[in-house]
């Protein structure tokens, strides 16, 4: 960069290379060092992106990752800084092409994504499902005319229909939780299905899809999904050397397979819960770690009352209550 601070390429390579540091920050559990170099890495993005139109939905992508990440660690208003930042390059894209361009839909939905997951982060269920389902119409409406298309289009799919299966499982809403996390692994699996982080994110996604068809009383489905799920999971974890999220993964992983086998239900929450217990307090403290543990508290709760009175109440755990205080 010293020597050609202009060139698009480099600039595109330094910027994927600053992600990349961000990731390992927070795979270790250092999310505000994690954040510090997703923001970075906009800024070269962002030069790249007078080399044309697809270095500019590059960058939009990148930034509704570093927002997403934001509303994560729970940090709402460093979200819409973020997300403040997209608007130069949106204007930039509609300069550049013509009026209702596929691309110019990617940009402008960007913005949503951060949205729609930081009402999830709120609990404003509501407002994540609309805001998802939203989006995903106009994306379903909107056809791509190249392979980088595809590819754009299939993440943003992912990122509103992953969100939009957790808030549908919350309300109490499986079956179109179903769908949601069906579509969310289709189209991951378009995205890019190789690597390990990939394999991650679908493994993620199949939790939330077992959890869903369990609770809709497809009992041996759910068990097929979970199982390879957990098992994955359980290897990572026998090789991990520092990525505190794979713990948090199995744990999840492990609550899916509960609620599939009632059989060896209270073993796989007590280990569950053993394994949320042992994560960093950076984690501990995150919305979505205490939301797990509650699932799995009521869960455990109503096993054992289960065993006392009789069948258990298929009222599903973590299921918002809107009357609630």
């Amino acid at each position: 960069m010293q020597l050609d601070p202009n060139n698009v390429t480099s600039l595109n390579n330094l910027g994927v290379s600053q992600q990349t540091a961000g990731d390992s920050e927070w795979a270790s559990g250092h999310l505000d060092r994690a954040i510090d170099w997703y923001r970075k890495s906009l800024d070269p993005w962002g030069k790249a992106s007078k080399g044309g139109v697809a270095l500019a939905v590059i960058r939009g992508y990148s930034m509704a990752y570093t927002a997403y990440r934001q509303a994560i660690a729970g940090d709402f208003a460093g979200a819409t800084r973020t997300v403040a930042t997209a608007a130069p390059y949106i204007e930039l894209v509609r300069s550049r092409v013509s009026p209702g361009s596929f691309q110019l839909l990617l940009v402008q939905l960007d913005p949503k994504v951060t949205a729609a997951e930081v009402s999830y982060e709120r609990d404003d269920l509501d407002a994540a499902r609309r805001l998802s389902s939203a989006a995903l119409a106009e994306l379903s409406a909107a056809k791509p005319l190249d392979s980088f298309e595809t590819v754009q289009r299939a993440y943003r799919i992912y990122y509103f229909s992953n969100v939009l299966g957790h808030a549908e499982y919350r309300l109490g809403h499986f079956a179109s939780a179903e769908q949601a996390e069906r579509l969310a692994l289709e189209q991951r699996r378009i995205a890019s299905p190789d690597s390990i982080g990939d394999k991650r994110d679908m493994a993620e996604i199949s939790t939330w899809l077992a959890m869903s068809l369990a609770r809709q009383g497809k009992l041996p489905e759910a068990a097929q999904v979970a199982e390879p799920v957990a098992s994955f999971e359980q290897g990572l974890l026998a090789r991990d050397h520092g990525d505190v999220w794979v713990a948090y993964e199995l744990a999840c992983a492990l609550y899916a397979q509960a609620l599939a086998d009632p059989h060896q239900r209270s073993e796989r929450l007590a280990r569950a819960t053993a394994l949320l217990d042992r994560l960093p307090t950076a984690l501990k403290r995150l919305h979505d770690v205490k939301q797990w543990r509650r699932m799995i508290e009521e869960q455990q709760t109503r096993t054992t009352s289960a065993r006392i009175s009789g069948p258990e109440s298929r009222l599903p755990a973590g299921v918002a209550r809107r009357n609630a205080a």
